[in-house]
């Protein structure tokens, strides 16, 4: 408690320009960032990005071509070339997606328990006796 008062008495005892000039120099530590120990900076907040399509077509785009001036010649030629791809059907859509295709599956047994599988024919290799199931490969030994 004496401490307490002997800080007390000092600082009622400085004059207004000692007062000041002590809370600035307070404020100006107080306010710088605290150093990291050990390895590594600190930590920044990473930007969201944004979802962007990857294959979009120009001409789907808003805007396409209106910054742009073309002289007669160029706007024939885009014509043509536009007529051209919708004869060939260059820029039809497809009827249907792409299915995946079923793979047939082989039938192995486990050489450690005994277990039997129906597996892809890429997962048993070449040698169907040496398989092991994931229990089992999972198991010291």
């Amino acid at each position: 408690m004496d401490r307490k008062k002997e800080i007390e008495d000092l600082l009622s005892s400085l004059s207004e320009e000692d007062f000041n000039t002590i809370k600035t120099i307070l404020d100006k530590s107080s306010s710088r960032p605290k150093k990291r120990r050990g390895r590594g900076g600190r930590k920044k907040k990473k930007k969201k990005k944004e979802f962007k399509k990857k294959h979009t077509k120009a001409s789907d785009t808003p805007g396409f071509l209106d910054g742009v001036s073309l002289s007669s010649t160029e706007a024939e030629e885009l014509k043509e070339a536009s007529s051209s791809d919708k004869k060939l059907g260059v820029y039809r859509p497809k009827d249907s997606p792409v299915k995946p295709r079923k793979s047939s599956k082989v039938e192995v047994t486990c050489r450690v328990c005994g277990k039997k599988e129906g597996i892809s024919p890429a997962l048993a290799g070449v040698e169907s006796g040496r398989y092991k199931c994931n229990k089992c490969s999972c198991m010291a030994g």
